[in-house]
């Protein structure tokens, strides 16, 4: 039998616009099957956020705090988290494609049941 040659495989890293639209977000603004896209996030805290079905395309979050958040069935396409603190959060049966975690903290981060495809820690504390 033949071996088969691997090819390295690549990581795709997010597709973010260049041009985002601010949004200022407050814990109790978020509900059950929210839609973010094409936003910058940035410089808000979410620590101890809990919800259902959020949906994220396209987003950007600088200095975003979401310690202790309890998100499940998340869905993240093309997100860039960038010096963000996602430390003790439960993202539980979610989705990551095509995201990135840069200057993040992510201690203790519990991820049980989720799809990571093309995700990148880049200086992290995981």
């Amino acid at each position: 039998m033949a071996s088969r040659k691997k090819t390295p495989s690549r990581v795709a890293l997010p597709r973010i616009p260049e041009q985002l639209e601010p949004v200022r977000l407050v814990p109790t603004d978020i509900g059950e099957g929210d839609q973010y896209a094409d936003a910058l996030i940035e410089d808000c805290s979410l620590n101890g956020l809990t919800a259902y079905q959020l949906e994220l395309k396209r987003v950007r979050l600088l200095h975003v705090e979401l310690g202790h958040a309890k998100l499940e069935r998340l869905e993240l396409t093309d997100v860039l988290f960038d010096q963000c603190d996602l430390a003790n959060g439960k993202w539980h049966e979610s989705i990551f494609y095509r995201t990135r975690a840069s200057e993040s903290r992510l201690t203790g981060f519990d991820a049980a049941g989720s799809s990571l495809k093309h995700v990148v820690f880049e200086n992290c504390a995981l």
